[in-house]
């Protein structure tokens, strides 16, 4: 399949893991790419192995976590390439405890992370997305709709409880520029998640913006198969 080619995705978070898999998906379907990850080593791994589908795959050594990093990643994405067709949001993180143990420096970290970090690469890499109609998706967690007893989650549902908003408000803010942003709500970290995330991308998912898929592994009563 090749229905990627030709356009460029920056992904972060993208050195392991779902980021690794959603890179692997978009080299497969003929996508450029530019990872973002903190961890030199596994990205140079990564970028190396994903090149082998035959596409152009850079790598930027960046820790997202750092105040004013992602301005600064965008301003080196593009110096890297003069197009962005798509940014994935991938990058996060997540810290469960109940809440009269949960520190307010942990809570910044995920909302820092987990929504400021996608709203300011979004902000910057904006101009590309519209010169190429591109789209924006947004990796967020069964955790923004559900709960568990036995894992306390109030900081770090809030903080996946936010992208999907801001998903959504942004969906119909851009919408008039011919930018479209989705949003993917795992519950685990399979290969249909890297699989969805190609289609958000691609020309198929023309009419789809402002959607929340989520791929959590519910059965028919709507428990939770996958934890």
């Amino acid at each position: 399949m090749s229905h990627l080619a030709g356009t460029t995705a920056v992904i972060t978070g993208a050195d392991e893991g779902l980021g690794y898999a959603i890179a692997d998906a978009f080299a497969v379907a003929g996508a450029d790419l530019v990872l973002l990850a903190h961890d030199g080593d596994k990205l140079e791994r990564a970028r190396h192995t994903l090149a082998g589908h035959g596409t152009t795959v850079r790598g930027l050594r960046v820790d997202l976590a750092h105040p004013g990093a992602a301005t600064a990643a965008a301003r080196r994405v593009l110096a890297l390439t003069e197009r962005v067709d798509t940014l994935v949001n991938n990058a996060g993180t997540a810290h469960f405890s109940p809440l009269a143990q949960t520190s307010a420096d942990s809570f910044d970290a995920m909302l820092h992370l987990n929504v400021r970090v996608p709203f300011l690469l979004a902000q910057a890499l904006l101009p590309a997305l519209i010169e190429g109609r591109g789209s924006i998706i947004n990796i967020s967690s069964y955790w923004a709709h559900t709960a568990s007893a036995d894992r306390p989650s109030a900081a770090y549902s809030a903080t996946r409880g936010a992208i999907n908003a801001m998903t959504r408000a942004l969906a119909n803010e851009l919408g008039p520029s011919g930018v479209r942003v989705g949003g993917i709500a795992p519950g685990a970290v399979p290969h249909e998640v890297a699989a969805a995330a190609a289609f958000l991308a691609s020309p198929r998912a023309g009419w789809t913006t402002g959607t929340i898929m989520k791929l959590d592994g519910a059965d028919a009563d709507g428990a939770l198969a996958v934890r």
